[in-house]
C-alpha cells in the first residue's frame, strides 16, 4: 500500500469514527430523553446499558463485529420503547415499539450505508425473496391505506418494512466462518439466559420480577388439564408458547452446530446447552411447539445422518430411531407432557377451529386487500357468525398466522409471503448437497428453525411480517447459500 493510499485510508477511518461517535452520542441523548418520560427503572435501564454498552466499545476495535453479535444477542430481549401508542380492548400490536435489537441494527445500516457510498461496500436484493417481500409490503401498505384504525395499521407496517431491512443488512454483510461460527455462540447465550430464567420459573413457581427485561404476567401461566393444574413457562419472551416459538428458532441451529468439526470442550458446552434448551421446551408445554420442533429435528437427523453416513436408506432408519427413543422418553420421563397431550385441555385446542370460522368470514368477504393492517381484533366482531361467539369469549386474533395475513391484507399478499418462504426454502435445498460441512449443516438448521415457525404458525398468533427472528433467519439462510456457493469454487462471497 502507497503512502497515498494509507493516508486516504487513514482519513476514510477517522471520517468513519467521528461520524460514528457522532451518532452514537446522539442516539443515546435520545434514548435516555425518551427513557426519562417513563419510570424510573427504565431510565436507570438505560443508563447501565450504555456504560456497559461504551465499556465493551473501549475493549474491542471490531466495532461492525461488535455490534453485529450484540445484535443476534439481543434478539430476545424485550427491552424497548413505544414511540406511538394506541389503547384497544384486544390483544393485538398497540403501537411502535423502539429495541435494543433496533438499536443495534440502526448503528449496523447506518455503517453499511456509509460503505457504499464510499463505494466500499455493495447491496444485492436477491430477487428469490426480495420480489415476493416488496410484493407483499406493497399489499400491507395498500391494507393499511385503507383500514379503519391507520394508527394501528401503519405502526405494524413500519415494523413489516424494518423486518425486510433486518433480511437485506444479514444476507449481504454476514461473509466469513469466523461471523457465522460466533453468532451461532451468540444465539447459543440467549438460549442459555432464557433457559435458566425459565427453569427458574417452574422451580419457584412464578415470575422472577424482571419486567424491565419482558418477563410479562403471561411469562408464567398455571392451567387446569384433566384433574391435573400444569405450570408453564415463558422466560422474558413474553408467554409459554412465544418462548416455545423462540427455542424451535435456534434448537435445530445448535443440534446441527454439534455436529460440526470444532473443539471437543464446545460440542460438550452448546451440548448442555442444547439439552436445557428442550428441556425449557417441554416447560412451555406448548403442543404445537412440540409438533414443530418434532418435524424440525427429523429433517435435522436426516441431513447430518446423510452427510455423515453417505446414505438415504441409512439416514432414514437411524434418523427414526433416534426420533423415537426421543419421544418415547419425553413421554415416559416427564408426567406433565403425558397431561399434556393425553389428558381433557376443556376446549383449548377445540377453540381454535371457531377462531379459524371468523377468519375465514372475513376473507370471503374481503378477498383482495382484507380488513386492515392490524385491524383484525378491532372488527372480528362484526364477522362472528359462530355458535360460540367466539370473538367475544376468546379477544384474540386467530391462532394461525396464515390466515392472519389473508384476513388483514387480503389472499394476494398471503401467497406473495408464501412465495418468500419457498424462496428461502429453495435456496436452502443445496444445503443438503454442498460440499462445505459447517456452511451446509449449519444451513439445515437455519432453514428447519423456519420450518419449525410454518408448522407451530398453524396453531399460534403471531405476526409474520414483523418476527424479527423469522427474517433474520431468512437473511442468515441467504448468506449461508452465498458462502457455500462461494466454497464450492474457492471464492470469496
Amino acid at each position: 500500500m502507497s503512502i497515498l493510499e494509507r493516508m486516504n485510508f487513514t482519513a476514510d477511518w477517522q471520517s468513519s469514527k467521528s461520524l460514528l461517535a457522532a451518532f452514537l452520542g446522539i442516539s443515546s441523548g435520545l434514548v435516555l430523553f425518551i427513557a426519562g418520560s417513563y419510570e424510573t427503572k427504565w431510565l436507570l435501564a438505560c443508563i447501565m446499558g450504555i456504560v456497559f454498552f461504551f465499556s465493551i466499545l473501549v475493549i474491542t476495535r471490531d466495532l461492525k463485529f461488535f455490534f453485529t453479535l450484540f445484535a443476534a444477542f439481543s434478539l430476545p430481549i424485550r427491552l424497548d420503547f413505544h414511540i406511538i401508542i394506541r389503547e384497544t380492548n384486544y390483544a393485538q400490536l398497540k403501537g411502535l415499539p423502539i429495541t435494543i435489537f433496533d438499536m443495534a441494527l440502526f448503528v449496523l445500516f447506518f455503517y453499511w450505508v456509509f460503505q457504499i457510498l464510499q463505494k466500499k461496500s455493495s447491496i444485492r436484493f436477491f430477487p428469490i425473496i426480495s420480489v415476493p417481500a416488496i410484493i407483499y409490503i406493497c399489499l400491507a401498505g395498500l391494507s393499511a391505506f385503507l383500514s379503519e384504525n391507520k394508527v394501528l395499521s401503519f405502526s405494524m407496517f413500519i415494523l413489516i418494512v424494518k423486518c425486510y431491512f433486518v433480511f437485506v443488512y444479514f444476507a449481504n454483510n454476514i461473509k466469513t466462518k469466523r461471523e457465522v461460527f460466533w453468532i451461532v455462540l451468540a444465539l447459543s447465550s440467549g438460549i442459555l439466559l432464557q433457559s435458566m430464567i425459565g427453569i427458574l420459573q417452574f422451580a419457584t413457581g412464578g415470575t422472577l420480577g424482571m419486567d424491565i427485561f419482558g418477563e410479562g404476567e403471561r411469562a408464567f401461566r398455571s392451567s387446569r388439564v384433566g384433574y391435573a393444574m400444569l405450570s408453564r413457562v415463558g422466560g422474558t419472551i413474553g408467554d409459554p408458547n412465544s418462548l416455545a416459538m423462540y427455542l424451535n428458532l435456534i434448537l435445530p441451529i445448535m443440534l446441527c452446530f454439534v455436529f460440526t468439526k470444532t473443539k471437543p470442550l464446545l460440542k460438550v458446552a452448546m451440548s448442555v446447552i442444547f439439552l436445557m434448551g428442550c428441556l425449557t421446551e417441554i416447560l412451555t408445554l406448548s403442543r404445537g411447539g412440540w409438533l414443530a420442533l418434532g418435524v424440525a429435528f427429523v429433517v435435522s437427523f436426516y441431513g447430518i445422518f446423510k452427510r455423515k453416513l453417505n446414505s438415504r436408506l441409512k439416514s432414514l432408519v437411524l434418523m427414526f430411531c433416534v426420533i423415537s427413543f426421543t419421544a418415547v422418553m419425553a413421554i415416559g420421563l416427564f408426567a406433565d407432557v403425558r397431561t399434556r397431550l393425553f389428558e381433557d385441555d376443556y376446549g383449548s385446542a377445540y377453540k381454535r377451529l371457531p377462531m379459524m370460522q371468523v377468519a375465514f368470514n372475513i376473507i370471503q368477504e374481503n378477498p383482495f386487500l382484507g380488513v386492515g393492517l392490524n385491524n383484525y381484533a378491532t372488527v372480528m366482531n362484526s364477522y362472528d357468525r359462530t355458535r360460540e361467539t367466539i370473538s367475544y369469549i376468546l379477544p384474540y386474533p386467530v391462532h394461525n398466522a396464515f390466515l392472519m395475513i389473508a384476513a388483514e391484507s387480503g389472499i394476494l399478499a398471503l401467497m406473495a409471503f408464501l412465495f418468500i418462504l419457498f424462496g428461502c426454502f429453495k435456496l436452502g435445498m443445496l444445503f443438503f448437497e454442498g460440499k462445505d460441512q459447517f456452511f451446509s449443516l449449519l444451513g439445515i438448521g437455519w432453514l428447519c428453525g423456519i420450518l419449525t415457525w410454518i408448522v407451530h404458525a398453524q396453531f399460534r398468533m403471531d405476526f409474520a411480517g414483523i418476527n424479527v427472528f423469522l427474517w433474520f433467519s431468512m437473511g442468515m439462510i441467504t448468506a449461508l447459500h452465498q458462502l457455500l456457493r462461494s466454497s464450492a469454487v474457492g471464492e470469496e462471497p
